[in-house]
């Protein structure tokens, strides 16, 4: 009896780990594939270079790793029981905050100053916004930035209670409304909005499950912007109407829950909040101007183009995407942002708007501010040019900016660029 059920067990265990096998090599079932971004190994290349030299091996023990039957269900089942025991999660930034409130850390920190740029590259991009916003203005042209709002702000009372929610530094946005407000940038600021209107809405500002503002939130929020663009072009956009009082009955949009979707549990989160429906009406007629919008933005504009709000309000627009990939009215084709010319892209609208939420304040516009500047002021590069030379040629400066290089973690190039930009910034001021 004993030596049977020794045989049984002994069975059992190896049909365990052959049924991965023989799910590896022959797929009898069909698993959903793991969400996120991931960049799954090709099967490495076999021949005596590789075995010799030591790289086949990991290179195909990644592969097996990424292959082996059952992945996808081995690591929902992993992720379930780590967060129904212990509230943990396996997604990157992502952590379960009081409340049952899904935030990323990134965010929070951000919020809090822990992340470090030189207040000199703020205090130089916020002196080529302003020059670009006076130069576009001689054109009717208004150049406004926008602060997203952010969940590490709104959100920092739901932090996880091992995150230290100790300010540590001036957060980046701090630091550039203290720069735009010296230099007089235009600007609008959400995250100020936000916090304004926290608990006074019958609805939700944010989702519990969402790292983005909510679509009803955004819908007012929007209009409001749009009411400070009719104050800088001086014209009547076509008013939004909203139906009141909102239905909280709808089904969810997708980007009201966007942080679920590459947790890769066993039983996706059900949101336990009822949402809100923003059902409005956009009246447009001959008392309305028409006027094109270039809106330059992260994720946080998603929300926008998923109620269609700039396409009913704008009789053109353009969108650029962190400046990389476009997308216009009338066009369901995107196309590369560097593939246009930025004189005729820039000339062509009435209103550009580059919002950016805090975790990417570390490069506003991410590109399109440098770019521009230095098409509308030749004459300025040419002089940081020159100003960038003196400091290569210069022992004593150079080692002064390869030290501090060092401090803020940046390349020597950059440190050299940002270094002559303030030298000629100074000279201005003198002259």
């Amino acid at each position: 009896m004993k030596t049977t059920l020794k045989k049984i067990i002994f069975s059992l265990s190896l049909l365990v780990f052959f049924i991965p096998l023989l799910e590896t090599q022959f797929r009898f079932f069909s698993f959903e594939s793991l969400k996120g971004a991931y960049t799954r190994k090709n099967k490495p290349l076999f021949n005596d270079s590789t075995w010799f030299n030591g790289s086949f091996q990991p290179q195909y023990e990644e592969y097996i790793n990424d292959t082996v039957g059952f992945r996808p269900l081995l690591i929902r089942s992993f992720n379930q029981l780590d967060y129904s025991f212990f509230n943990k999660l396996h997604a990157y930034d992502i952590v379960v905050g009081r409340n049952n409130n899904l935030l990323a850390t990134t965010h929070l920190d951000a919020h809090l100053g822990k992340l470090n740029i030189p207040f000199r590259s703020i205090d130089s991009m916020s002196n080529k916004l302003k020059l670009l916003q006076d130069t576009l203005a001689k054109k009717n042209i208004s150049l406004i930035f926008v602060f997203a709002p952010s969940k590490g702000s709104f959100g920092l009372s739901d932090a996880p209670y091992w995150y230290d929610t100790t300010r540590k530094n001036s957060s980046w946005y701090s630091t550039y409304l203290s720069s735009f407000k010296k230099r007089g940038v235009s600007y609008f600021d959400f995250n100020r909005y936000y916090l304004d209107k926290k608990g006074k809405t019958t609805y939700a500002l944010y989702t519990k499950f969402g790292i983005h503002w909510s679509c009803v939130s955004c819908a007012y929020a929007f209009d409001s912007l749009c009411s400070f663009i009719e104050q800088k072009q001086n014209v009547t956009l076509p008013s939004v109407n909203f139906k009141i009082p909102l239905e909280n009955s709808r089904p969810y949009y997708a980007v009201d829950t966007d942080l679920t979707a590459s947790l890769n549990l066993l039983h996706p989160l059900k949101s336990p909040e009822n949402f809100w429906a923003p059902v409005f009406t956009v009246n447009t007629d001959s008392s309305t101007d028409k006027i094109s919008g270039l809106f330059i933005a992260d994720s946080y504009f998603w929300n926008i183009t998923a109620l269609s709000l700039h396409d009913k309000i704008f009789n053109h627009w353009s969108f650029w995407y962190y400046n990389r990939t476009g997308y216009e009215k009338n066009n369901s084709t995107s196309f590369s942002v560097d593939s246009r010319d930025l004189e005729k892209e820039i000339e062509k609208h009435n209103v550009i708007l580059i919002m950016a939420t805090f975790t990417n304040l570390n490069n506003p516009g991410w590109g399109f501010i440098d770019k521009a500047y230095a098409h509308y002021f030749p004459l300025q590069i040419s002089r940081i040019t020159e100003l960038k030379e003196q400091i290569k040629s210069n022992k004593q400066l150079l080692d002064a900016v390869k030290k501090k290089a060092e401090i803020n973690g940046f390349s020597l190039d950059k440190q050299i660029d940002m270094d002559a930009l303030y030298l000629y910034t100074e000279e201005r001021k003198n002259k």
